[in-house]
């Protein structure tokens, strides 16, 4: 895999000054945070984006056994939380860069 610090110029300018990082309004998410390489965390939040993702799970998904590592499923959501957050936080400081008389309230 490829750190994401060496991909930072490929992002769109845009992505600088959303705060939403780990979609947070979606019916489902998917990242790499707290998976193992070769992994991928899948958050589901909505009934419709858990009937996707339970329809996927039935043909095309290999699912990652929790009695190989029981805490994964916390742990991982610790992980995307505390990235949204230092998400926020760096797309607030770069939207009052661009304007700092303007007030972002959130």
């Amino acid at each position: 895999g490829i750190d994401m610090k060496y991909l930072d110029f490929m992002k769109r300018y845009a992505c600088r000054f959303c705060n939403d990082y780990a979609s947070q309004y979606a019916d489902i998410s998917f990242g790499g945070i707290g998976a193992p390489d070769g992994w991928t965390t899948v958050i589901s939040r909505t009934p419709k984006g858990r009937a996707a993702f339970a329809d996927a799970r039935s043909t095309v998904l290999q699912e990652f056994s929790h009695k190989d590592a029981p805490e994964y499923a916390s742990s991982a959501l610790t992980r995307v939380m505390q990235a949204a957050s230092a998400k926020r936080r760096a797309a607030r400081a770069n939207r009052r860069a661009l304007n700092p008389s303007v007030i972002i309230k959130e």
